[in-house]
């Protein structure tokens, strides 16, 4: 970033930030994290609250509270990116000094990992754990629900993407209820009363 050069890669349109890694980072959930660097933190929109944080990023030692008391106090002039970033943190953040070649202070780091879906530390994993088949079952049983207002909306049943889904299920022997019997591809025929069936064979 320092180094310059970007020019080199293409066009760099003149308003254009170059320098996003907050955003990329919390838009691919590969982690949060903001960087209080004085130089970083100019390009801000000017706000009290602002100098405050360029002061704290000076000071060889603050308190991770009053960093983000000072960035609760930005967000009214916080542009958009760190507005919706501030109102979704995760639930653990540390603050580390800003790395430098000669260690000297050059601001600081608030980060933290978001919870990842089964690796135990989303809500989801609060709840006992289901098995594969059940919640197969399961999964039948809510789509042959929602089938019968799927097939009477006009729109949804013109999408080829909705219909895919029914189809699916069609095809794997379970009955949508309030649609005519439909021929499988292996020449048996389910009737729109039939029970759904379990399939034997090894999937594909």
């Amino acid at each position: 970033m320092a180094s310059g050069g970007w020019e080199e890669l293409g066009h760099v349109p003149e308003e254009a930030d170059i320098d996003v890694a907050e955003r990329a980072r919390y838009i691919l959930r590969r982690g949060w994290v903001l960087r209080l660097h004085p130089d970083l933190l100019e390009r801000w929109p000017e706000n009290v609250a602002r100098d405050r944080l360029i002061e704290l990023a000076g000071q060889p030692a603050v308190e991770k509270d009053d960093v983000l008391r000072a960035l609760a106090q930005y967000k009214e002039a916080a542009p958009q990116w760190l507005v919706e970033m501030l109102n979704d943190p995760p639930k653990r953040l540390e603050l580390d000094g800003y790395p430098t070649d000669d260690g000297a202070s050059a601001g600081w780091v608030l980060s933290g990992q978001f919870a990842e879906a089964d690796a135990g530390g989303d809500e989801s994993s609060a709840a006992p754990p289901a098995f594969l088949d059940r919640h197969l079952e399961d999964v039948v049983r809510a789509v042959s629900e929602a089938a019968p207002d799927l097939l009477a909306n006009e729109e949804i049943r013109t999408k080829p993407r909705a219909c895919s889904s029914i189809s699916r299920l069609w095809q794997s022997g379970c009955a949508v209820p309030g649609s005519p019997a439909r021929r499988r591809s292996d020449g048996r025929t389910v009737r729109a009363d039939a029970p759904c069936q379990r399939v034997t064979g090894a999937a594909k």
